[in-house]
C-alpha cells in the first residue's frame, strides 16, 4: 500500500504550503514520502516512516472520508486538504522548547479560491442574526446558511457535488 496519492499531489502545488515554517516540512515529504508505511488509526489511516514516531514525527492522517491531515514534529496540523487533493487549509507553528507549539497564522482556501488569511489574537468580528422570524427558519440547513452568505458577498455558492466552478456576480469596472 503506498500513501495516498492525493498527498502528493497537494504537496505538487505551488500553493499548497506557502508558510516559511512549512519548507522543512514539504521538502521532508517529497523526499521520504514513498517510504511512509500506513497504521491504523480511530479516524482513518495515519502515515509515517517505519522508523518514527507518529507522535513526535512529521505524519499524514487520512480520514475515513479521504480528507488527509498533515502534522509536523511539533504534533500540531500544518495542511488539510479536501478528497481530491486541494489545499483548505495551511497553518503556521512556533515550536518551542517546553512550552506548547504557538499559532503564527493560518489561512483558508475559500469555496471560490481565494485564501484568507488568519492571525491569533487579531481583529474579531461577532455578528447576531435574529432568524426567527424567517418563515420556516426550523428547516434551514447549513447549505441553506452558506447559500444566504454567498449571495450576499456576489458569489454563486459550491458544494461538493456540483459540476461547475464558482461564478462571479460582482461586476469589476476597470479605469
Amino acid at each position: 500500500m503506498s500513501p495516498p496519492v492525493r498527498i502528493s499531489s497537494a504537496l505538487a502545488h505551488p500553493d499548497a504550503l506557502v508558510f516559511p515554517e512549512n519548507q522543512t516540512a514539504a521538502g521532508f515529504l517529497k523526499d521520504h514520502l514513498e517510504r511512509f508505511a500506513p497504521s491504523p488509526h480511530s479516524s482513518g489511516t495515519r502515515w509515517c516512516l517505519p522508523e518514527d514516531d507518529p507522535l513526535t514525527a512529521f505524519h499524514l492522517l487520512e480520514s475515513s472520508t479521504g480528507h488527509a491531515i498533515l502534522y509536523g514534529h511539533h504534533r500540531q496540523r500544518i495542511l488539510y486538504t479536501d478528497p481530491g487533493g486541494s489545499a483548505l487549509h495551511e497553518c503556521a507553528w512556533e515550536a518551542q522548547n517546553d512550552q506548547p507549539a504557538r499559532l503564527l497564522r493560518a489561512r483558508v482556501q475559500l469555496d471560490w479560491g481565494q485564501w484568507v488569511g488568519v492571525e491569533p489574537a487579531g481583529l474579531v468580528n461577532v455578528a447576531r442574526f435574529d432568524i426567527s422570524r424567517k418563515p420556516g427558519w426550523q428547516r434551514l440547513t447549513k447549505q441553506d446558511f452558506h447559500r444566504m452568505a454567498s449571495q450576499a458577498m456576489g458569489f454563486e455558492p459550491r458544494f461538493a457535488g456540483d459540476r461547475h466552478g464558482p461564478q462571479s456576480k460582482r461586476r469589476v469596472v476597470h479605469p
